[in-house]
């Protein structure tokens, strides 16, 4: 063999050594962060079965009763259905006056309202329309949409105009399915394309259990890129504020944000897990995930009928993103998260999650585009230290991640502004 070979032949080994070194390395940190996980995160309690797919948006839903008078109640079991159409579900007890409204104009509109309302809507959501104008009682303004046969208050700053596709009776509570005909957004609070400002809009949440009302957090992120770096400056902008009323985008689904999961599968014999934000409540113990055709976990899911629900903490979101964005029939990510059995098969369990569901298909609602899974889950595991004295969760120490659509972001869920069903007493209204 010439020198010159022998020269070549060297330096092929000497950058194999390398590479192999950095994998080693790589390989080396990721099981001392598997161990750390272990000892750090493993300490989980069943709280049994129930919905606690948090936080939830809290939106206003607004009809015409009998008598032809607009109405206007606050509810939280609401969620993305499909995108083209686009979708939206809201789900109410038969004994609320709402109910029989929907059913009879086959429309209803929903409207997001901001932080600074709460106390309004706080009260919305207490009092019944059969027993009095909760819109005088507010001195909000009802107005007649244009396109469907329901009232919204000008007031709120983002309202969805929605005609009734279907409704689904699904033990105590009814889940209404409406088209997004049109969406109307205070000028003030639209950015560029028309895409919705959620930093001028407020959004807050509801925490089931707890019965707590949370403002819009912090922005952490953009959905689909964050899981390259935590260290990117990301550049965010926001368009001056104008001083205008309600500006019509047309049909989009404005009803964000939405809790962030990491769905849990199996598929043969392997685990996959997907990231999944089209998720919502739809009665105390149903919860629905919209998910493209297109994902390989559907398959998981319609073949076993069990799943996994997941909530993402911040330090949870690189690998969140992540198994959002590959897909499992090229990539295999049954190692992205270290994860452990419950009491049901091919429902695999986090250890990092906070709050762990393992879920029983119960059916299956088909869009153009979507499968939309109606799941009940059957046991829900919850990290110790996220529950409080008396057993419940503490929705503050979970701290989960929060997404919206239109811009593409991850946020955190903020600070408690107020208890549920009894903020209106403490404000005067």
């Amino acid at each position: 063999m010439s020198n010159k070979s022998t020269n070549y032949v060297l330096k092929f080994f000497q950058i194999a050594t390398k590479i192999m070194n950095i994998f080693q390395s790589y390989a080396n940190n990721f099981i001392k962060d598997d161990k750390e996980r272990k000892v750090t995160y493993n300490m989980k309690k069943s709280v049994g079965a129930n919905t606690f797919l948090f936080n939830t948006p809290t939106v206003v839903v607004g009809t015409y009763d009998i008598h032809e008078r607009p109405n206007m109640m606050t509810a939280a079991w609401a969620g993305v259905v499909n995108s083209r159409p686009p979708m939206i579900s809201v789900s109410l007890r038969e004994a609320t006056y709402t109910h029989s409204a929907i059913l009879r104009k086959k429309a209803f509109t929903v409207a997001i309202p901001s932080s600074s309302q709460v106390a309004e809507v706080d009260y919305l959501g207490v009092k019944s329309g059969r027993d009095e104008d909760k819109i005088a009682a507010i001195h909000y303004t009802a107005k007649k949409s244009e396109i469907v046969d329901a009232p919204y208050c000008e007031e709120f700053p983002v309202i969805l105009e929605c005609r009734l596709v279907e409704s689904k009776e699904l033990g105590l509570h009814t889940m209404f399915i409406g088209e997004v005909l049109d969406v109307k957004i205070d000028e003030i609070a639209i950015k560029e394309n028309n895409i919705p400002d959620l930093e001028q809009i407020k959004p807050f949440s509801y925490s089931p259990g707890a019965r707590e009302y949370y403002s819009q957090g912090n922005f952490l992120g953009n959905a689909h890129k964050i899981w390259k770096t935590l260290e990117e400056d990301i550049d965010y902008n926001e368009d001056p504020a104008i001083e205008f009323p309600h500006k019509n985008i047309g049909p989009v689904v404005a009803l964000y944000p939405t809790p962030v999961t990491v769905v849990g599968t199996v598929i043969d014999g392997k685990v996959n897990w997907i990231n999944i934000a089209h998720i919502g409540l739809i009665s105390h113990d149903r919860i629905m995930l919209s998910m493209n055709r297109s994902h390989y976990s559907n398959h998981g899911i319609i073949i076993n009928e069990t799943l996994s629900i997941n909530l993402v903490t911040e330090d949870m979101l690189v690998w969140a993103d992540y198994v959002g964005v590959y897909s499992g029939t090229k990539t295999d990510k049954s190692k992205v998260f270290e994860y452990y059995n419950g009491e049901l098969s091919n429902a695999p369990l986090i250890t990092k999650s906070p709050v762990a569901m393992e879920c029983q298909l119960v059916d299956t609602y088909s869009t153009e585009e979507h499968d939309n899974f109606i799941v009940k889950p059957i046991n829900t595991y919850v990290h110790k230290d996220c529950l409080t004295l008396d057993g419940t969760i503490d929705y503050e120490k979970v701290n989960p991640v929060l997404f919206e659509m239109p811009n593409k972001q991850y946020l955190n869920i903020g600070k408690v502004i107020g208890k549920c069903w009894d903020k209106y007493k403490a404000d005067k209204i």
